[in-house]
Protein backbone atom coordinates (compact mmCIF):
# COMPACT_ATOMS: atom_id res chain seq x y z
CA UNK A 1 0.00 0.00 0.00
CA UNK A 2 0.99 3.69 -0.28
CA UNK A 3 0.85 4.06 3.59
CA UNK A 4 3.52 1.45 3.46
CA UNK A 5 5.57 2.53 1.27
CA UNK A 6 6.13 6.27 1.74
CA UNK A 7 8.30 5.97 4.32
CA UNK A 8 10.60 3.39 2.49
CA UNK A 9 10.43 6.12 -0.42
CA UNK A 10 11.33 8.64 1.63
CA UNK A 11 14.25 7.12 2.95
CA UNK A 12 15.23 6.08 -0.75
CA UNK A 13 14.84 9.93 -1.90
CA UNK A 14 17.28 10.92 0.63
CA UNK A 15 20.09 8.54 0.04
CA UNK A 16 20.01 9.20 -3.48
CA UNK A 17 20.14 13.00 -3.23
CA UNK A 18 22.98 12.64 -0.60
CA UNK A 19 24.35 10.16 -3.43
CA UNK A 20 23.97 12.68 -5.87
CA UNK A 21 25.46 15.40 -3.82
CA UNK A 22 28.31 13.46 -3.59
CA UNK A 23 28.62 12.88 -6.90
CA UNK A 24 28.81 16.19 -7.82
CA UNK A 25 31.81 16.64 -6.17
CA UNK A 26 30.28 19.35 -4.05
CA UNK A 27 31.46 18.86 -0.50
CA UNK A 28 29.49 20.83 1.54
CA UNK A 29 26.15 19.37 2.76
CA UNK A 30 22.67 19.78 4.73
CA UNK A 31 20.45 18.87 6.60
CA UNK A 32 16.95 17.78 5.26
CA UNK A 33 13.19 17.52 6.19
CA UNK A 34 10.53 16.03 3.77
CA UNK A 35 6.69 16.19 4.76
CA UNK A 36 4.04 14.42 2.58
CA UNK A 37 0.15 14.76 4.08
CA UNK A 38 -2.11 11.95 2.48
CA UNK A 39 -5.62 11.09 3.80
CA UNK A 40 -5.51 12.98 6.79
CA UNK A 41 -1.82 11.65 7.72
CA UNK A 42 1.39 13.16 7.96
CA UNK A 43 4.18 10.49 7.23
CA UNK A 44 7.93 13.10 7.73
CA UNK A 45 11.57 11.96 7.36
CA UNK A 46 14.38 13.65 8.46
CA UNK A 47 18.33 14.12 8.21
CA UNK A 48 20.33 16.55 10.52
CA UNK A 49 18.39 19.31 13.03
CA UNK A 50 15.69 20.94 10.49
CA UNK A 51 12.44 20.24 13.36
CA UNK A 52 9.05 19.54 12.42
CA UNK A 53 6.38 20.21 15.26
CA UNK A 54 3.19 18.79 15.64
CA UNK A 55 0.83 20.84 17.67
CA UNK A 56 -3.42 20.76 18.31
CA UNK A 57 -5.86 23.14 20.16
CA UNK A 58 -9.16 21.93 21.78
CA UNK A 59 -12.07 23.33 20.52
CA UNK A 60 -13.01 26.57 21.91
CA UNK A 61 -16.03 25.48 23.90
CA UNK A 62 -14.09 22.68 25.35
CA UNK A 63 -11.11 24.99 26.10
CA UNK A 64 -13.41 27.20 28.27
CA UNK A 65 -15.22 24.18 30.20
CA UNK A 66 -11.63 23.41 31.17
CA UNK A 67 -11.75 20.19 30.02
CA UNK A 68 -8.83 17.84 28.21
CA UNK A 69 -8.82 14.17 27.29
CA UNK A 70 -4.63 15.49 27.04
CA UNK A 71 -4.08 15.27 30.69
CA UNK A 72 -0.15 14.37 29.58
CA UNK A 73 3.43 16.53 30.28
CA UNK A 74 3.51 16.97 26.45
CA UNK A 75 1.15 20.02 26.54
CA UNK A 76 1.74 23.45 27.18
CA UNK A 77 -1.16 24.29 28.45
CA UNK A 78 -4.26 22.27 29.26
CA UNK A 79 -6.23 22.89 26.00
CA UNK A 80 -2.87 22.83 23.70
CA UNK A 81 -0.29 20.23 22.96
CA UNK A 82 2.69 19.84 21.25
CA UNK A 83 5.10 16.85 19.90
CA UNK A 84 8.28 16.73 17.36
CA UNK A 85 7.81 14.82 13.99
CA UNK A 86 11.37 14.79 13.82
CA UNK A 87 14.41 14.02 15.36
CA UNK A 88 17.40 16.45 15.93
CA UNK A 89 20.95 14.29 14.93
CA UNK A 90 22.91 15.88 17.55
CA UNK A 91 25.55 14.24 19.16
CA UNK A 92 25.11 16.27 22.12
CA UNK A 93 21.30 15.43 22.05
CA UNK A 94 21.87 11.48 21.87
CA UNK A 95 24.19 8.86 23.38
CA UNK A 96 22.76 6.05 20.47
CA UNK A 97 24.04 8.55 17.90
CA UNK A 98 27.60 9.21 19.23
CA UNK A 99 27.67 5.30 19.98
CA UNK A 100 26.84 4.48 16.31
CA UNK A 101 29.19 7.04 15.34
CA UNK A 102 31.99 6.03 17.94
CA UNK A 103 31.54 2.32 16.95
CA UNK A 104 31.84 3.38 13.49
CA UNK A 105 35.65 4.50 14.27
CA UNK A 106 34.34 8.33 14.33
CA UNK A 107 35.64 10.69 16.71
CA UNK A 108 33.45 12.96 18.64
CA UNK A 109 34.61 15.55 20.28
CA UNK A 110 33.91 19.35 20.75
CA UNK A 111 36.29 22.32 19.17
CA UNK A 112 39.67 23.30 21.43
CA UNK A 113 39.98 26.62 21.93
CA UNK A 114 43.43 27.76 20.75
CA UNK A 115 44.52 30.26 23.58
CA UNK A 116 42.74 28.56 26.25
CA UNK A 117 42.47 24.71 25.52
CA UNK A 118 38.90 24.71 26.76
CA UNK A 119 36.46 22.87 24.84
CA UNK A 120 33.69 24.81 23.28
CA UNK A 121 31.11 24.73 21.11
CA UNK A 122 29.11 21.53 20.26
CA UNK A 123 29.70 17.98 20.11
CA UNK A 124 31.35 16.94 16.78
CA UNK A 125 32.20 13.90 14.36
CA UNK A 126 35.99 14.08 13.03
CA UNK A 127 37.01 13.95 10.06
CA UNK A 128 34.63 17.10 8.78
CA UNK A 129 33.39 18.38 11.98
CA UNK A 130 29.81 18.65 11.83
CA UNK A 131 28.00 19.34 14.65
CA UNK A 132 25.23 16.76 13.39
CA UNK A 133 25.11 12.75 13.16
CA UNK A 134 23.27 12.69 9.67
CA UNK A 135 23.18 14.47 6.60
CA UNK A 136 22.36 14.75 3.37
CA UNK A 137 26.00 14.98 1.05
CA UNK A 138 29.01 16.66 3.00
CA UNK A 139 31.63 14.68 0.90
CA UNK A 140 34.22 15.38 3.54
CA UNK A 141 32.68 13.56 6.23
CA UNK A 142 33.22 10.13 7.83
CA UNK A 143 31.22 7.69 5.99
CA UNK A 144 29.14 6.48 9.19
CA UNK A 145 27.77 10.15 8.99
CA UNK A 146 24.89 8.82 7.22
CA UNK A 147 21.80 10.03 5.60
CA UNK A 148 19.20 7.35 6.92
CA UNK A 149 16.62 9.07 7.87
CA UNK A 150 14.26 9.17 11.06
CA UNK A 151 10.47 8.36 10.06
CA UNK A 152 7.66 8.78 11.50
CA UNK A 153 3.89 8.76 11.06
CA UNK A 154 1.21 11.02 12.48
CA UNK A 155 -2.78 9.97 11.66
CA UNK A 156 -4.77 13.31 11.97
CA UNK A 157 -7.35 10.99 11.92
CA UNK A 158 -6.75 9.60 15.62
CA UNK A 159 -6.99 12.77 17.05
CA UNK A 160 -10.36 12.87 19.56
CA UNK A 161 -13.59 14.61 18.01
CA UNK A 162 -12.59 17.67 20.18
CA UNK A 163 -9.92 18.80 18.87
CA UNK A 164 -10.63 21.69 16.25
CA UNK A 165 -7.33 22.60 14.66
CA UNK A 166 -4.30 20.93 13.95
CA UNK A 167 -0.47 22.72 13.37
CA UNK A 168 2.51 21.87 11.85
CA UNK A 169 6.10 23.77 11.52
CA UNK A 170 9.17 23.24 9.72
CA UNK A 171 12.03 24.77 10.46
CA UNK A 172 15.41 25.49 10.48
CA UNK A 173 18.15 25.19 13.24
CA UNK A 174 17.83 28.74 12.52
CA UNK A 175 14.67 29.30 14.24
CA UNK A 176 14.82 26.49 16.82
CA UNK A 177 18.05 27.35 18.21
CA UNK A 178 16.59 31.24 19.08
CA UNK A 179 12.89 29.65 20.04
CA UNK A 180 11.31 27.19 22.23
CA UNK A 181 9.05 24.96 21.12
CA UNK A 182 6.32 26.47 22.97
CA UNK A 183 7.19 29.77 21.61
CA UNK A 184 6.36 28.79 18.63
CA UNK A 185 3.47 27.27 19.42
CA UNK A 186 2.15 30.40 20.22
CA UNK A 187 3.04 31.85 17.92
CA UNK A 188 1.64 29.87 15.25
CA UNK A 189 -1.92 29.62 17.04
CA UNK A 190 -1.97 33.51 17.52
CA UNK A 191 -1.35 34.33 13.94
CA UNK A 192 -4.24 34.76 11.22
CA UNK A 193 -2.47 32.59 8.71
CA UNK A 194 0.03 30.01 7.99
CA UNK A 195 2.29 32.59 6.40
CA UNK A 196 1.82 35.64 8.87
CA UNK A 197 3.17 32.36 11.52
CA UNK A 198 5.95 31.61 9.57
CA UNK A 199 6.99 35.12 8.59
CA UNK A 200 6.52 36.39 12.23
CA UNK A 201 8.69 33.08 13.14
CA UNK A 202 11.88 34.39 11.06
CA UNK A 203 11.64 37.78 12.44
CA UNK A 204 11.39 37.14 15.69
CA UNK A 205 14.82 34.67 15.47
CA UNK A 206 16.24 36.79 13.29
CA UNK A 207 16.26 39.56 16.68
CA UNK A 208 17.37 37.52 19.21
CA UNK A 209 20.07 36.20 16.92
CA UNK A 210 21.29 39.74 16.25
CA UNK A 211 21.33 40.20 19.80
CA UNK A 212 23.69 37.31 20.50
CA UNK A 213 25.53 38.05 18.18
CA UNK A 214 24.96 34.73 16.66
CA UNK A 215 23.72 34.74 12.76
CA UNK A 216 22.14 31.47 11.22
CA UNK A 217 19.85 30.46 8.13
CA UNK A 218 16.22 31.06 8.89
CA UNK A 219 13.43 28.81 7.46
CA UNK A 220 10.17 28.02 8.37
CA UNK A 221 7.03 26.64 6.70
CA UNK A 222 3.60 26.51 8.75
CA UNK A 223 0.49 24.66 7.91
CA UNK A 224 -2.96 24.18 9.84
CA UNK A 225 -5.45 21.81 9.64
CA UNK A 226 -9.05 22.44 10.12
CA UNK A 227 -11.07 19.68 11.39
CA UNK A 228 -14.78 19.18 11.94
CA UNK A 229 -15.63 18.99 15.38
CA UNK A 230 -18.22 16.90 17.37
CA UNK A 231 -21.06 18.48 20.46
CA UNK A 232 -23.10 16.83 22.79
CA UNK A 233 -24.22 13.11 22.24
CA UNK A 234 -22.43 12.99 19.43
CA UNK A 235 -19.48 13.44 21.24
CA UNK A 236 -19.86 11.43 23.84
CA UNK A 237 -20.42 8.65 21.58
CA UNK A 238 -16.89 9.10 20.03
CA UNK A 239 -15.34 8.91 22.90
CA UNK A 240 -16.77 6.05 24.25
CA UNK A 241 -15.59 3.60 21.23
CA UNK A 242 -12.05 4.44 22.44
CA UNK A 243 -10.98 5.00 18.93
CA UNK A 244 -8.83 8.05 19.53
CA UNK A 245 -5.62 8.42 21.00
CA UNK A 246 -5.48 9.95 24.61
CA UNK A 247 -2.28 12.02 24.19
CA UNK A 248 -1.02 13.44 21.64
CA UNK A 249 1.96 11.14 20.51
CA UNK A 250 -0.28 8.22 20.91
CA UNK A 251 -1.32 9.60 17.22
CA UNK A 252 2.67 9.73 16.29
CA UNK A 253 4.25 6.42 15.19
CA UNK A 254 8.49 6.20 14.85
CA UNK A 255 8.73 4.11 11.81
CA UNK A 256 11.99 4.06 11.36
CA UNK A 257 15.26 5.46 14.16
CA UNK A 258 18.22 3.29 12.70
Amino acid sequence: TIKEALPRALATAMQDISDQIKESEVLAGCTGTAVIIRDGVVTTANVGDSRCLASVSMAPDFAEMGCSIFPGAAFTKPKNAQARLTMDHRMDDSEAEVKRLTDAGVVVSRLIERTSGVEVGPLRAWPGGLAVSRSLGDGKAAEAVCAVPYVTRFDLNQLPPDVGQAYMTVASDGIWDALKDSEVVKVVMKAKTPGRAARRLGYLATVRRRLSQKPDDITAICVNFSRATLEGEELRAAQETGAFAEYLDQAIIVLADK
